[in-house]
């Protein structure tokens, strides 16, 4: 899927936004308004994308392998950005002002081509969920985004659920 923008003001669509490649995991920046991440498939990058002037602006090229994007999570101030990718399973922690890996979360087990965890972050931002349905360990693991440890997993049976929501009292 590439992006393309929608007015709504004019229900009209506009052209794709150029050298998106097949778009996964989308985030809007929590410090600028006007930026969008956008995590792609097969190169294993993370599109910079202006809403206001669509071409991309520029690119975030961590990734040591090809691998897709399948979930982004962005922190206040745009701190830290979390990916989670397939194929080798796992969430990379990003620091996009130096366009460099802070930490690498990984979940072993992964079957080749096997599901990225869909994340959440809690309502304070103090953690994140990721729903890992492909590995080990397999569950909703809580990770501390203070320190970006694992805390723990509340084990999931062995149907396959990949969405996760919270509840906004955290209860």
């Amino acid at each position: 899927t590439r992006l393309r923008r929608f007015d709504r003001a004019t229900g009209a669509w506009y052209d794709r936004i150029s050298s998106s490649f097949a778009s996964v995991g989308v985030a809007l920046s929590r410090a600028d308004p006007d930026l969008i991440y956008e995590g792609e498939g097969g190169p294993g990058v993370i599109g910079v994308i202006s809403r206001s002037k669509l071409p991309r602006r520029q690119l975030l090229s961590f990734a040591p392998v090809q691998t897709d994007i399948k979930d982004i999570v962005v922190l206040p101030g745009d701190a830290k950005i979390y990916a989670s990718y397939g194929y080798y399973g796992g969430i990379w922690v990003i620091d996009p002002a130096r366009d460099s890996v802070l930490k690498r979360i990984p979940f072993h087990g992964v079957s080749l081509g096997g599901d990225a965890p869909d994340m959440v972050l809690s309502t304070d931002d103090r953690r994140l969920y990721a729903a890992v349905t492909d590995g080990t360990p397999r569950g909703v693991v809580e990770i501390d985004t203070g320190t970006d440890s694992v805390l723990r997993t509340l084990n999931l049976d062995s149907t396959k659920n990949t969405n996760i929501t919270l509840n906004t009292s955290d209860a």
